[in-house]
């Protein structure tokens, strides 16, 4: 073990249980967003915008590249990530665009481009990506949510984004609590593949047969995956639980999806 770091670092969160680290990092969320009430209050101009409506929500998934395009024109849409790579991205203006991803994680890029090639309602962003000189808060297209509550610890009656919020495995989740926040009732998924455990090599999107630089699939063991797998669906269930206290319903019209946790549709 001790010629290991990462199994050592295992061992250690093992003597420390998952409840106490889940609240260690609440505690930490409700500081940080002491620092960042005023950055995080803004998004109050964005709570139940679209009280209501229905709502796509486009994941990066390879089966979108079965779909026509035509189907999401006139409709609201939320993306993600590197949504703007498609052919047809410049088709449709999404009301919101969500980058998950927080400046310490090995898979975050420059966001930039997404920015300045998605043409949006609304930009959603990890709070941390403050720090580096990124979009500037006063800006109200951009919007920064802070996540702090761990899944299975979320027990609250709604998702609030005006202070710390779930915390999210991936991209998807967040855009789903972009979602319920903005108010829609009807969500429906497309591109949510999630078959990461069934073709571990790396990310597959519909945009690309290349594999992103940022990729770091292929770089995890596969006992890592079944955690990460495992996080993210709880993340899901968490978000099935809120859409219920929201009076929404949320449907998974992904084809040849592995994602079990809502009901299907098309």
């Amino acid at each position: 073990m001790a010629n290991d770091p990462g199994r050592s670092r295992e061992f250690l969160k093992y003597m420390v249980s998952p409840f106490l680290r889940d609240i260690l990092r609440y505690l930490q969320s409700q500081i940080k967003f002491a620092l960042n009430r005023k950055v995080l209050r803004r998004n109050q101009l964005w709570r139940n915008r679209y009280l209501n409506e229905e709502v796509i929500v486009v994941g990066n998934g390879p089966s979108l590249r079965h779909m026509d395009p035509a189907d999401l024109l006139n409709r609201h849409v939320i993306v993600m990530n590197n949504f703007y790579r498609a052919a047809w991205a410049n088709t449709i203006t999404p009301v919101a665009t969500c980058f998950g991803e927080p400046p310490n994680s090995p898979a975050w890029e420059d966001p930039t481009p997404i920015f300045e090639m998605t043409s949006s309602i609304s930009y959603w962003l990890h709070i941390d990506n403050i720090k580096r000189g990124g979009p500037l808060p006063f800006d109200e297209r951009f919007s920064y949510v802070l996540p702090g509550i761990e899944p299975k610890l979320f027990r609250q009656s709604e998702i609030r984004l005006d202070r710390p919020s779930v915390g999210y495995q991936n991209t998807g989740i967040l855009a789903i609590e972009v979602a319920l926040y903005m108010g829609f009732k009807s969500i429906k998924l497309i591109g949510f593949d999630h078959d990461w455990l069934a073709s571990p090599e790396f990310s597959r999107h519909f945009y690309s047969d290349e594999k992103d630089a940022t990729d770091m699939l292929g770089r995890l063991s596969y006992l890592e995956l079944i955690k990460s797998a495992e996080r993210t669906w709880e993340g899901y269930y968490a978000m099935n639980r809120a859409s219920k206290s929201h009076g929404a319903r949320i449907v998974n019209c992904s084809t040849h999806s592995f994602l079990d946790v809502f009901d299907r549709g098309v």
